[in-house]
């Protein structure tokens, strides 16, 4: 059986709840670096905010013609993008998480050649640390963040020419 095609696009306003429902959602909230359930004004305010900030980029990831996921890059201060993903529950296991990743890592060293991206995962999130090992991160650190342990993967992309 044929895996299905995950591709990205840029999310707009339109996916201002969708996206608030997938991070909100218990599992996520427990893998979060912030645990804490969001209200919806909080992200509508996040969200918005994000669309027009030139250092976040948001897409939103489909297969099989739904919608099935987010991935967020925001660069810190140093340069290095921050890389978040959350699926639909329906979506996870089927490999789509990885394949969105990997896209978003595409998009963002086509833009940022020669650039570097991290993601802190929560030492429990076996699905996420496989997903990112799998998409050539390498575990960099381990830090304890709220009383919990996180991992900090990261990915640097070789320079071309």
């Amino acid at each position: 059986m044929s895996q299905p095609e995950v591709a990205l696009r840029d999310a707009t306003w339109a996916e201002a709840r969708q996206v608030w429902s997938w991070n909100n959602a218990p599992d996520v909230r427990r893998a979060s670096l912030d645990s804490e359930p969001i209200a919806l004004e909080d992200h509508e305010r996040w969200y918005r905010a994000k669309l027009g900030d030139a250092a976040y980029h948001i897409w939103i990831a489909r297969a099989d013609g739904d919608d099935v996921g987010v991935v967020r890059v925001e660069e810190n201060r140093q340069g290095v993008g921050v890389v978040s993903i959350a699926l639909d529950a329906s979506a996870r296991g089927r490999g789509l998480g990885r394949r969105a990743l990997a896209g978003a890592c595409r998009a963002y060293f086509q833009r940022r050649p020669g650039g570097a991206l991290e993601a802190w995962i929560h030492d429990a999130n076996e699905a996420s640390l496989r997903c990112f090992e799998r998409c050539g991160f390498a575990r960099a650190r381990t830090d304890l963040r709220g009383g919990r342990i996180f991992v900090m993967y990261r990915l640097q992309e070789e320079p071309t020419g």
